[in-house]
């Protein structure tokens, strides 16, 4: 993979009439995911030798996000980062930051500690409250939560509790993908070439609504495996059953003489290859523990 800032073309353009589209490499006939539309960023002008017009983000912003060519401006004048910024708030969160925090404490409806307990629960640091650093979709997540907390009577540390869970859980999750996405995007058909700082926003409009989707699924599956397991008495207590622990012989001797990418794909290749073969028996990854598995199998 190129290095961030080297320019780069796709592989699968094969001239000026290659198909600009980006798609997964295979699709189900049964998927419901519009992944095989044109890619918007596609212009007749500019095209490349490569087939692909080169990728302007700012232009991308404002013809096919439909985002404020002031915002847009203001933002290039700032420089390239700022783009970058803009760009990552409005294809993840769907806006740009417009609020400041007791403006979005207030309209989640919460008292004001709660709402800041709340999000720094979820692992985000304190905002100043001169900053306008949230969206409505911050809101929307607080509020949902503090009206859970009216309706069904939990107490507020219960509601913290659980904000802390899912953040905290999202957050691992969240780095893990950065780390996928940006080693994808050479595997991504269709992009045109372009700055891979650039090229990480068109990958996550690629990526964004699987992401979403297999979130909301694996939570569902997961939710349902433990309650069988419940039902089945597996859950209890005090249940009967094995506990084991699976770790990299010499890592730490390992970890001296490795280079750091070496030694990250080393562990990805363990923790991978221990999940594969104990979920294979019947068995269970409960946590990864630095160079350690920690598993558990429900039978004796």
């Amino acid at each position: 993979m190129p290095p961030p800032g080297r320019r780069r073309c796709s592989s699968s353009a094969t001239g000026p009439s290659a198909s600009p589209s980006i798609r997964p490499r295979s699709r189900s006939a049964r998927s419901s995911s519009a992944w095989s539309s044109p890619a918007p960023w596609r212009s007749e002008a500019g095209v490349t030798d490569h087939g692909l017009p080169p990728f302007d983000l700012a232009a991308h912003l404002r013809d096919a996000l439909g985002v404020d060519p002031d915002l847009v401006a203001a933002a290039e004048a700032d420089g390239p980062e700022q783009v970058r910024r803009l760009a990552q708030a409005v294809v993840l969160l769907g806006e740009p930051p417009r609020l400041r925090p007791p403006d979005a404490w207030q309209r989640t409806g919460a008292d004001e500690d709660l709402a800041r307990a709340l999000w720094r629960a979820m692992g985000f640091a304190n905002v100043p409250d001169e900053a306008v650093a949230l969206t409505e979709a911050d809101v929307v997540a607080l509020a949902a939560i503090n009206d859970f907390l009216q309706a069904s009577g939990i107490s507020a540390d219960t509601a913290i509790r659980f904000a802390r869970l899912l953040g905290q859980t999202m957050s691992r999750v969240a780095d893990a993908l950065h780390s996928i996405v940006d080693h994808a995007i050479d595997e991504m058909d269709g992009l045109p070439p372009g700055e891979n700082d650039d090229l990480m926003v068109l990958a996550a409009q690629l990526v964004n609504p699987l992401i979403e989707q297999e979130l909301s699924y694996l939570l569902r599956r997961h939710l349902y495996a433990g309650a069988i397991r419940r039902i089945a008495g597996h859950d209890l207590e005090q249940p009967d059953v094995t506990v084991g622990f699976a770790d990299v012989v010499s890592f730490t001797r390992l970890s001296g003489k490795l280079a750091e990418a070496d030694l990250a794909e080393l562990l990805e290749t363990f923790e991978a290859t221990t999940a594969d073969m104990i979920t294979e028996r019947g068995g269970r990854v409960i946590k990864l523990i630095g160079d350690a598995v920690l598993f558990v199998f429900d039978e004796p």
